[in-house]
Order: C-alpha cells, then structure tokens, then sequence
C-alpha cells in the first residue's frame, strides 16, 4: 500500500519507541519501559527528519505511573490521541511469559539453574519450569538475598549466608543512619515539629512556670497554643496529685495531650518533643 501510494515509511527505533512517518502523519508506540522522556523523543525525531507531520496516535503500552501520565497529557494539545492501559486493552508486561521461559530453558539446557528477580511464588514457579525442561532438581538452587552459592564440580548448592541489607549513605557516613532516625526525619519534613518545655518541682512534680511552647513546619502559629497550655496544666496537675515525679513519665503526658489537641483540631501529626527541666 504505500509502494503503490508512492509514499516514504521511515521507522526510527529509539528508548522505548516506534515511530513512523506515513503520508506525513506520525504515530509512536511506546515499549514497556518508557519514560517521561517520551514525549519529547517523539519532537526531536519528527523535527530531525525535517518532516512536516501530525501527531496521530500514541499508543502507551507500558503502565503509566504518575509522573510518566504527566508528561502524556500534555501531547493532546499537541492534537494527538493518547491510547493507554486506562481506555483501551493495550497494556503488555515487561517479564516473559512461562512459555518464553521454558523455551530459553529448553534452548540453553542448563545443568545448575537458580532463578532471579521475582517474589518467592515467582521464584518457586520458575523453578518448577527448570525441573520440567530437565533440569535436575538437586540441582536447582532458590536463593534469597546474602545467600552464598557456591558451584563445586558442577553442581550449585548454598553453604552459607552473609549480612546483607539496605545501606544508608548520609553527608560523608556511610550505614551510620538508621530506620528510625529516617522516619523521624520524614515527620520532621512532611508535619514539622512542636517542641514543650516544662519547668517542674523535682520533689512534688508540680509545675513551677507555664509551659513554654514553639512549632517550625507544622502550620500552627505559636499564639495558637493558648487553648492547650490550660490542658497540660490540668494534666500535669493530676499526675502531681497522683504522685508522679518522674521526668520520662512526664513527657510523655504532655506529649499525649499535646499530639490529641493538634489531630483533633489540624489533623496532622507533627513531631512532639516536650522538655522536663526539674528545679
């Protein structure tokens, strides 16, 4: 059809795309790993063929998570029509299919076979592909993360295991920060902090000053926290009267009376860091 309408077809293979020109109208398919990029790959091919064009069809196989579907709104200004997972049964996967897997296996006829990538079920039906294909089942290995593999006169088997984990590296530390210093930081960004201190007797508990209480992050202004100075005076009042001295104890009474006053009137969960400093 195109011989016959004397008409070029150009295909052009670039990350993730096909493209055509066709009676000057483009259209692009992108593969199952396509980027944000994709967009804008699409422009410099037509504008490097130096073709005047229309943008017909895209059609967006891979899924399209957010910040990839950001960029592809913004082609139909452009007069293209998008064509993706959401309005159409165009989505393909990026991993091969069992029979893919078995025919690799049947071509390449391994004698040690250990598969790779996957959870645990996926692993284990990869497996059982091995064994099917031939594959000896002493010999098919399923390792998980740090397992050692050693292969010794033709035949693979685990013996043993080394630590193995996520490493953190921060400023010039390396596997120095932990999970939880993490999520305080990412309180820390995303709710800000309210820091309490509480100036108490050390022998009755009683408060000896009012609270005095500062927010950076969280959204609420300090003159906001004249509703709650009166309920941590009003709880620490009763713990003294209950006897209850003890700093860690304390803080964690403001903490619990601060953190409800701020969800039930901004519903937010800002980090609470309250102060004992006992005279």
């Amino acid at each position: 059809m195109v011989a016959a309408a004397g008409a070029a077809l150009i295909a052009l293979a670039l990350v993730g795309l096909q493209v055509g020109i066709l009676f000057n109208e483009l259209a692009l398919k992108s593969g199952t790993q396509s980027t944000a990029d994709t967009a804008q790959q699409l422009l410099d091919a037509a504008d490097s063929l130096n073709t005047p064009f229309v943008i017909v069809e895209l059609l967006a196989a891979a899924l399209l998570i957010a910040w990839m579907n950001r960029t592809y709104q913004k082609l139909p200004g452009l007069g293209a029509r998008v064509v993706h997972k959401g309005s159409a049964l165009v989505h393909v996967s990026g991993h091969a299919h069992a029979g893919e897997l078995l025919f690799v296996l049947n071509v390449t006829r391994p004698g040690n076979f250990m598969p790779v990538h996957g959870e645990w079920r996926h692993l284990r039906a990869h497996a059982q592909l091995a064994a099917l294909s031939g594959v000896p089942e002493p010999n098919i290995v399923i390792a998980d993360d740090g397992v050692v593999v050693d292969l010794v006169d033709g035949q693979a088997k685990i013996t043993g295991a080394v630590p193995c984990g996520y490493v953190y590296v921060d400023g010039l530390s390396v596997g120095e920060v932990t999970d939880e210093q993490l999520k305080d930081r990412r309180i820390l960004g995303e709710e800000g902090f309210i820091s309490v201190v509480i100036v108490v007797d050390s022998t009755t508990g009683k408060m000896a000053a009012s609270p005095e209480m500062h927010a950076r992050g969280s959204g609420i202004d300090d003159v906001a926290f004249r509703d709650v100075r009166p309920r941590i005076e009003e709880a620490l009042a009763r713990a003294a009267a209950e006897g209850i001295t003890d700093a860690h104890q304390i803080q964690q009474l403001v903490r619990r009376t601060v953190g409800r006053w701020v969800s039930d009137n901004y519903r937010r969960r800002p980090m609470i860091i309250p102060v004992v400093v006992e005279v």
